[in-house]
């Protein structure tokens, strides 16, 4: 039987602004404004492994060197709050295609993404791939389409009375995708329709007959976000979380 893709756009997804439990079917993305923690650079670099801070600081600009630590720092502290230990006991290792993940540990998975000053932590007991953009109005998006998308999706786009959006629609979904399957990019990726509705994965794309599931939602400030889980037996719940500055206590 063929993989398939289930994707589907909705305005909103369900919002927890406390710390939720991470169930068996659930998937929490944690919203962060990185511009919002600046102003605890210092406390939140005290997190950091030597060589996360010898990463960060080879950034060209200090803008982005903050923002690193912010995302890297509350990576860690929510890890360690769902596994019970300490930040510096957590030990990550790189997987196919750069992905990372935590040695030692099935239970847990975790993806993230970051554009501009957002960024989203996902967590889940399944395997997952998310992607954030903004979805800036100036971007000339053809030249990415005319190399990554499908002759379906590039009709779509060329048909689109909102062109812009639906592309980063699309691409987050087609980065998220691969993030959750440990495929890169330049893997065929064109080969896979992005549209609404249930379409076909390529073989070249996947070993298994797994099918997925695709939500795709828009953030404030015109940030696009796309999440990939499996399409379990029991769905897979969504829910959006606002960092809780109360995971910053005792830091």
């Amino acid at each position: 039987m063929s993989a398939r893709l289930f994707c589907q756009y909705t305005e909103t997804l369900p919002v927890n602004p406390v710390h939720p439990e991470l169930t068996a079917n659930a998937l929490l993305a944690w919203t962060i404004d990185t511009g919002l923690y600046l102003n605890r650079i210092a406390l939140l670099e005290k997190v950091l492994s030597v060589e996360e801070k010898n990463r960060a600081h080879r950034f060209h600009f200090e803008r982005d060197t903050n923002r690193f630590i912010v995302r890297r720092a509350l990576l860690k502290i929510l890890l360690a709050a769902y596994l019970g230990c300490e930040t510096q006991e957590l030990n990550f290792v790189t997987g196919t295609n750069g992905k990372p993940h935590l040695a030692g540990n099935t239970a847990l998975h975790f993806n993230t993404s970051h554009s501009d000053s957002h960024a989203i932590i996902a967590l889940s007991r399944h395997q997952l791939g998310v992607d954030i953009e903004l979805a800036r109005p100036d971007f000339d998006f053809r030249p990415v389409a005319e190399v990554l998308f499908s002759k379906a999706e590039l009709d779509f786009l060329a048909a689109s009375t909102n062109p812009v959006k639906d592309f980063f629609i699309l691409w987050t979904r087609k980065e998220a995708f691969v993030k959750a399957t440990g495929k890169g990019l330049d893997n065929h990726v064109q080969l896979l329709s992005c549209l609404d509705g249930t379409q076909l994965i390529p073989s070249l794309l996947t070993t298994t007959a797994e099918h997925w599931n695709m939500q795709t939602t828009t953030l404030a400030a015109d940030y696009l976000l796309s999440i990939v889980t499996p399409a379990a037996s029991v769905p897979i719940n969504t829910t959006l979380v606002t960092f809780n500055d109360d995971l910053l206590l005792n830091r």
